[in-house]
């Protein structure tokens, strides 16, 4: 640069704009969009995808802890919609209860402590790579079978146990029966969390599972008639207006509304405000759909308390107010129609006992969603994914459901209305 200036006090100075700590900059920024991918995908721990954080131990039990916890809030909702969409494939071809199966890159490792409580001594002995030890039976002539008395050690077990810890051990044992935790995992679980011996351990996992599968669905029923008796309304209070079967297709999210479903139900809306007394025929045959898809429309906006039950201000001014009755949605459970005239010897005593006790709930009560989610969270499952597993039909084949169904049902309360313009 050359400049003309009469003396270096008004010579111009040149500094330069260079930003400076750029390095530091940047490993700042590489952090920050880290953390933004981790949280993105609810990554609980970095070390395991192999990023190590400064100040953090790492050690072998935190890494176990992240695993389980990114497993149940990330990956195992992910492995249930696999897991669905292959036995809904499967399933033509008469192929069921498949699942992935989980691996555990991390095995835990179990104090000597632990072991003496959880394992026999020909297991320890195997462990430490010792020969077993031949055991002579001890019975005496004329003593009842061993086997008789296998379920001493579950009943023992059971009387000591809250409700809660029944349904925790219940899914422990289901889950392992199924192959989705190991033995080593289920005895862990066992005689950490229950403090059971041996012995219990080896009756719930062993011997004894027919026989406390068949006392854990009775305790689970039991339970489930108590809850549902709490929830719920008379029957007798409602008049039925429409009905038809809720088809979940294994989907707990059957309520859910995609973008098509939204502008539908912006249409019907639209036309229920212009159309008052128009019937579900009549709104079909304008909208161009089914009467069965406008029903389904009408019970999901019913429940978001969308449906229009009034006319815009504007006009409700110039008309007289009359009374409506106030349309509600319920559910209940019921047979499906071409089962419905069986006897009681070929139709109720051959159901399964979650299908006997809620047809016993749902011939006196009628259930809101909200209902029966509520049940579900009281009982520990899902109460909406028990119905129906596979039934097998007379000629031979097989039906990825049984002979009942959630029915969905368009009720109006009796001696109940609204006032509305007409």
């Amino acid at each position: 640069m050359l400049t003309f200036s009469s003396g270096k006090e008004s010579a111009p100075s040149i500094q330069s704009l260079t930003p400076s700590d750029l390095d530091k900059q940047f490993d700042l920024l590489n952090k920050q969009i880290q953390e933004e991918i981790f949280v993105a995908h609810n990554v609980t721990n970095p070390m395991l995808f192999g990023v190590k954080t400064e100040g953090q131990l790492g050690g072998r039990k935190e890494l176990i802890e992240a695993y389980e916890l990114f497993k149940n809030t990330y990956v195992n909702a992910r492995v249930m919609i696999v897991e669905r969409m292959i036995n809904y494939i499967a399933g033509f071809n008469d192929i069921e209860g498949l699942y992935l199966c989980p691996t555990d890159p991390v095995t835990e490792q179990l104090s000597e402590q632990v072991l003496t409580q959880i394992m026999t001594r020909n297991e320890l002995r195997e462990k430490a790579g010792l020969d077993p030890i031949e055991e002579e039976s001890t019975q005496p002539e004329g003593a009842p079978a061993v086997e008789a008395l296998a379920s001493e050690p579950v009943n023992e077990a059971l009387r000591t146990m809250t409700g809660r810890q029944f349904q925790h051990l219940m899914r422990i044992v289901r889950n392992f029966q199924s192959g989705k935790i190991s033995e080593a995992q289920a005895r862990t679980m066992l005689g950490s969390g229950f403090g059971l011996t041996a012995e219990q351990i080896n009756d719930f996992l062993t011997d004894g599972q027919a026989e406390f599968s068949a006392q854990g669905e009775d305790a689970e029923m039991r339970m489930l008639a108590a809850v549902g008796s709490q929830f719920g309304d008379d029957a007798e209070a409602f008049d039925v207006v429409d009905s038809w079967e809720l088809a979940l297709d294994g989907d707990p999210e059957t309520f859910a509304v995609d973008e098509e479903e939204e502008k539908l139900d912006k249409r019907i809306m639209v036309y229920r405000k212009k159309n008052r007394l128009a019937t579900v025929k009549e709104m079909a045959e304008a909208l161009k759909v089914s009467p069965a898809k406008i029903r389904k429309r009408i019970a999901y906006l019913l429940e978001k308390n969308r449906f229009p039950i009034s006319r815009d201000i504007d006009i409700a001014t110039k008309e007289k107010p009359v009374e409506e009755e106030v349309v509600e949605v319920r559910y209940r459970y019921d047979w499906r129609p071409e089962y419905a005239g069986l006897s009681k010897a070929d139709g109720y005593d051959k159901s399964r006992k979650f299908c006997q006790t809620m047809l016993d709930l749902s011939a006196t009560k009628l259930y809101t969603r909200s209902d029966i989610n509520d049940i579900g969270q009281l009982v520990g499952w899902n109460v909406w994914e028990r119905r129906g597993g596979w039934f097998t039909l007379p000629d031979g084949r097989h039906r990825p459901s049984c002979r009942h169904m959630w029915v969905q049902q368009l009720v109006v309360k009796k001696g109940t209305t609204v006032k509305r313009v007409v």
